[in-house]
């Protein structure tokens, strides 16, 4: 059985990789699928056969989703679903040219590369609305249903993994901190005494273990932690992909984003870091980190879970990220909600891909996933009192505490999108700069500074090119809480 499903899906990836990859500029409304709004209901008979085909990146929550798939097709026995998990960079990279070629699976999430807008105005998804009843929509959080992120005037286009919270607080090692005779009323509140007290960890470690590990080598990792050191010192940089601006100019050569590079910088130059942060990628500080090799980590509630399974013997806890000094304390921006899993317009049997959401979004597997940990439910009848796991919940309520949630400027203004589409990739770019810290790169202000300029200039240009058509302009980017 197992080797019949592995052919299956490789059939199914190479399909879907045979024309090619990339991403093309889709003007609203010229190219790709029209915008389906016909009240077409296919309805599969009850007697035949049915293959689903499910591809997903979130591997997080695998072992659950398996489980829900074996109760899904012992309910539905003429129903076979292949279950295929990909990185979200495999994603990205493979399925993009068969999606718009029309093959691709029933079931799919919103690839990171592309936006919401553009997947509609192709086509990729079909409005869920029509087999999906208001009982459903209505079991789930208001907030999910956001114009330009999961719906289309009156359409629901796709729904979210989880709620969104801050993917950047810091975990600490208990058994780290107490062999290097630090307290754990000596938690670090502000940079100096993080600083201060990771330099003494790493002294005390004598090469067995250090202050903090870190993912220099997954540059979106980085990014995302300098951002949120950047914004307790108040600068207002946004969700990692977008931009804010300030009176029009972006932030990115701000005092308070230097001050946080300066920071990572007197972390590096005081032995303070792994010395193999710089060529790590995310799982595997994550595994420094639960081999007692590190005292913090920066990540996100996904990790709680995956320690409390394959490192039982973890002794941890998880604090804010501290702030630049006692007088000064900032919030981080909350992340935007995403659009996640849409039912595919090429699907045969949407019908009963609609059905099986209706299993992924029920009580019971919700429950399942919050009880675990690492996951806030969408649901209105799972919140904060449904977390089991003590430090699962004490995460939830530090997100909470330390962001502040603002309007995504997309909302507003979908056309928005076209600007990001055509902006050019910039290398190197905040995550590289952010990075080359932790290799002893001394001129990353200068880099900084250079980044920021361009950016500014790239920003205008493709901000110009699309208001010929569309209306959009510069003030739209700026922050407004």
């Amino acid at each position: 059985m197992m080797k019949k499903l592995c052919a299956v899906v490789f059939i199914l990836l190479f399909t879907l990789t045979g024309c090619g990859i990339g991403v093309d500029i889709v003007e609203y409304g010229n190219e790709g699928k029209k915008l389906d709004n016909s009240n077409e209901i296919i309805k599969t008979d009850k007697e035949e056969k049915v293959t689903l085909n499910i591809v997903d990146w979130s591997d997080s929550t695998k072992k659950s989703r398996e489980k829900l798939n074996d109760r899904f097709m012992k309910d539905h026995p003429n129903v076979t679903i292949n279950y295929t998990t990909l990185t979200q960079a495999q994603f990205n990279e493979t399925m993009l040219s068969g999606i718009r070629s029309g093959n691709a699976p029933d079931l799919f999430p919103l690839p990171s590369t592309v936006f919401f807008s553009t997947a509609i105005n192709e086509g990729w998804f079909i409005p869920l609305n029509r087999y999906l009843d208001s009982n459903f929509f209505s079991s789930l959080k208001d907030n999910v249903f956001k114009q330009n992120i999961t719906t289309k005037e009156e359409s629901i286009y796709l729904l979210p993994e989880a709620e969104e919270i801050p993917s950047t607080l810091i975990f600490y090692n208990k058994k780290v901190l107490k062999e290097a005779g630090i307290s754990l009323n000596q938690l670090p509140t502000t940079w100096e005494e993080f600083l201060n007290i990771t330099k003494l960890v790493s002294e005390k470690g004598n090469g067995k273990y250090f202050g903090i590990v870190t993912s220099g080598a997954q540059k979106n990792r980085i990014d995302l932690e300098l951002r949120s050191f950047a914004e307790v010192a108040g600068a207002r940089l946004g969700p990692a992909g977008q931009i804010f601006l300030n009176n029009g100019e972006n932030q990115f050569d701000s005092p308070q984003v230097m001050e946080a590079l300066d920071f990572y910088n007197e972390l590096y130059q005081n032995g303070c870091f792994h010395p193999d942060s710089a060529s790590l990628s995310a799982p595997e500080a994550r595994n420094i980190f639960a081999e007692n090799k590190a005292a913090f980590i920066v990540q996100g509630s996904w990790c709680i879970p995956v320690w409390e399974e394959d490192n039982p013997d973890l002794d941890f806890g998880v604090m804010k990220i501290p702030d630049k000094n006692k007088s000064q304390s900032s919030k981080m921006i909350r992340p935007f909600t995403k659009g996640w899993m849409g039912i595919s317009s090429s699907s045969k049997h949407p019908d009963i891909a609609a059905e099986y959401l209706e299993y992924l979004y029920s009580y019971e597997y919700q429950k399942e996933l919050v009880k675990k940990g690492g996951f806030v439910s969408i649901r209105n009848d799972l919140g904060e009192e449904d977390i089991e796991d003590e430090v699962m919940k004490c995460y939830y309520q530090l997100s909470m505490e330390q962001s502040i949630e603002v309007i995504n400027p997309i909302e507003k203004n979908e056309y928005l999108e076209l600007v990001y589409t055509n902006l050019p990739q910039l290398i190197p770019d905040f995550g590289d700069i952010s990075s080359s810290i932790l290799s002893g790169d001394k001129n990353y202000k200068d880099k900084m500074k250079d980044y920021s300029n361009k950016l500014q200039e790239k920003l205008k240009m493709s901000i110009d090119s699309v208001k010929k058509k569309y209306p959009v302009k510069i003030d739209d980017f700026n922050y407004s809480d």
